[in-house]
């Protein structure tokens, strides 16, 4: 297998295609061999070739501004960077690390709504412009110390729609106030070059956008009004990125295409932006954990510990609950299944190891560390495993790395990048970047 480097990271590039199990298989039997018993991401650099190049695809008119705080992975920053994306930044920390991989500040968005002064110092000493607001407050603010600044204003949408994350009623200007902030914004000679949205992460109803977007229309002509010519139109993020998605992300462009055809026609010549994370970064990732520890415990002594007297039964295998300790943590990478999980969907293992053991037994997978509610799964099917075996949860590649921590002496997982060679030369065709 040959190896390229991209931000001195290497990458492994793989001439065929195999299965993501045959490549994860042969990553645990070099850390077997290795003596090696840390979990470790698995990244798929052409997942994410892959998904950039079907947004280019399905969304032509739209230009993609990556969301950094999904995944601040310097290696897909870098190769996004050479695809040709723009970047969402919400912090001084991330303009300055986009800004430090070659990217024109032209290419930055600073997302914040509340932006701290010493950050807007930052934007506006390093020529990053456009930067969402929506209250007044921050209106004086940037007028005070960053004048210059090209704005767009965010708007809270009317109707709210199930999703993971909906922020609520923490970002976005309501409708009632929005003509009064565009005419203070002209009162202070601050420039309004457009309208921003978010439906919120996870949603479920793609017609949520279709709504956004007949809100921003209303709010496009407001600022017309108010004697602005607004030009870009931010729609935001929310799109999905797990294996599963495709279908339904498919949905979301089609609507997309056919409201923003309707209500921003090509001849009104509106920049449409967009500010995807989890759509690129999620399926491209993978955490292969190891089993550190293992005990029988009887479902009897739970039930209890939990005030009920079990029925009898006569089966003593069929009653016990085999408990798993595994190298991670709600706390590491398994935090965003807490946080962005309202439905309390348990994140459900594959298996290396298929055994003689055909048999499910019921099962629970326990953290790292020592706290009480490191509980990764509490309730899974699994044939017996034993210390030492190995297991994978895919789709991990959103709000994992940025969320997780070190809490309890909890490594930081290595990550191991990997590419099929025909995709990896589509961005690299005169290994310009890289060397074996």
């Amino acid at each position: 297998m040959k190896k390229y480097i991209v931000d001195d990271i290497p990458v492994d590039l793989h001439s065929e295609r195999k299965s993501r199990h045959e490549l994860l298989q042969e990553y645990v039997t070099d850390s077997k061999r290795e003596g090696k018993d840390e979990h470790f991401f698995v990244c798929d650099t052409g997942d994410i070739i892959e998904k950039y190049q079907q947004w280019v695809r399905l969304l032509p008119s739209v230009k993609l501004f990556y969301a950094m705080k999904c995944n601040p992975d310097k290696a897909v920053l870098q190769i996004l960077a050479d695809l040709g994306a723009s970047f969402d930044c919400a912090s001084k920390n991330e303009i300055e690390t986009v800004l430090g991989l070659g990217v024109n500040p032209d290419r930055v968005i600073y997302t914040h709504t509340q932006k701290r002064v010493t950050s807007l110092i930052y934007a506006e000493r390093n020529n990053v412009s456009l930067m969402t607001f929506d209250s007044e407050m921050e209106l004086h603010k940037i007028k005070s110390h960053h004048p210059k600044a090209r704005l767009l204003l965010r708007i809270l949408l009317h109707e709210k729609f199930e999703g993971r994350e909906t922020f609520g009623n923490k970002f976005g200007c309501p409708s009632f106030q929005i003509r009064d902030l565009l005419q203070l914004a002209k009162e202070l000679e601050l420039n309004i070059v457009g309208i921003s949205f978010h439906v919120g992460s996870g949603i479920t109803d793609p017609g949520a956008y279709a709504s956004a977007l007949k809100q921003s229309r209303k709010a496009f002509e407001m600022a017309r009004e108010t004697g602005f010519n607004p030009n870009i139109l931010d729609i935001g993020g929310g799109f999905p990125g797990e294996h599963n998605t495709s279908d339904f992300f498919q949905k979301i462009t089609e609507i997309l295409k056919e409201t923003l055809d309707d209500l921003f026609p090509p001849e009104e010549c509106v920049d449409i932006i967009a500010e995807p994370g989890r759509y690129m970064v999620a399926s491209a990732y993978t955490i292969v954990d190891n089993i550190t520890g293992k005990r029988l415990f009887p479902t009897k002594s739970l039930e209890r510990e939990n005030g009920n007297e079990p029925e009898k039964d006569t089966n003593e295998a069929a009653g016990n609950t085999f408990m798993y300790y595994l190298n991670d943590s709600v706390f590491g990478n398994f935090l965003v299944g807490k946080m962005f999980n309202p439905m309390n969907i348990p994140h459900v293992p594959k298996l290396f190891k298929a055994g003689e053991d055909v048999v499910s037994h019921e099962s629970v997978l326990w953290g790292f560390t020592c706290n009480s509610v490191d509980c990764i799964n509490a309730s899974v099917r699994m044939p017996e495993l034993d210390i030492g075996d190995w297991l994978y949860f895919e789709d991990m590649g959103a709000y994992t790395k940025s969320l997780s921590s070190n809490f309890n002496g909890l490594e930081t997982p290595e990550i191991k990048y990997h590419c099929l060679e025909t995709s990896w030369l589509q961005v690299y065709p005169d290994t310009h970047k890289g060397k074996e």
